[in-house]
């Protein structure tokens, strides 16, 4: 339990810091491959056209054995309810499968999975609201039975990750408003100023429209 809190705690701490969604996903399935039994990870994300996932090019491995599994995983697309990423996307719920390469029906990149030795894998959604963003898919080397603490932590991961996604989103939104408010004050005619009030009425703020009338720069 500590374990998994201490990964939440640093995956919440480098996803903060990511620059942008696509590296803070990087960070996610490279420190849950580093640190679970993950042994491989990726992302799907859908199309421009929204009826299908393709992969984003982002997976990690610790298992240099598997590291031919990421290119060739590029080549596949699913539509909503297709495979295991495609099922994810349409429940957003997680699913776990015990063994891929034991499940076809389930699992269309079996037969890859069983030339690698591929075990357990678990599709987690990470949604915003009722829009799933992206669909995270990690593997076992092993077969291994669903294990409710390790869905809870992938599921707690990606909820906290939409959360950090969410609230970057909010701020840029504020930040293109801000932006558009400070053009519109610029082009008026007059002087818009703040000051700070008795007794020194420091200025805080001076329009551009300064200039246009004093011949003074603000």
């Amino acid at each position: 339990m500590q374990n998994s809190l201490d990964l939440l705690q640093q995956l919440m701490v480098s996803v903060s810091q990511a620059p942008d969604f696509r590296t803070a996903l990087q960070c996610v399935i490279e420190q849950v491959c580093g640190q679970t039994p993950w042994a491989f990870g990726e992302v799907w994300w859908p199309n421009e056209a929204g009826d299908r996932l393709e992969h984003s090019g982002l997976w990690h491995t610790t298992e240099p054995a598997l590291a031919s599994f990421g290119p060739l995983s590029q080549t596949y697309h699913f539509a909503r309810g297709e495979g295991l990423p495609g099922r994810v996307w349409a429940s957003q719920q997680p699913e776990w499968i015990d063994d891929v390469a034991q499940a076809p029906a389930h699992f269309l990149r079996a037969q890859t999975a069983l030339d690698l030795g591929l075990g357990a894998a678990v599709g987690i959604p990470l949604c915003i609201d009722s829009q799933t963003l992206a669909v995270m898919v990690f593997f076992t080397h092993q077969p291994l039975a669903m294990d409710g603490g390790q869905v809870q932590l992938m599921h707690t991961i990606a909820t906290h990750l939409g959360a950090i996604v969410r609230l970057n989103q909010t701020e840029a939104t504020l930040g293109q408003q801000q932006a558009w408010l400070i053009r519109l004050v610029n082009a008026l005619p007059g002087i818009v100023f703040t000051t700070d009030g008795p007794p020194d009425w420091a200025m805080r703020y001076l329009s551009d429209g300064c200039e246009r009338l004093t011949g003074y720069h603000s």
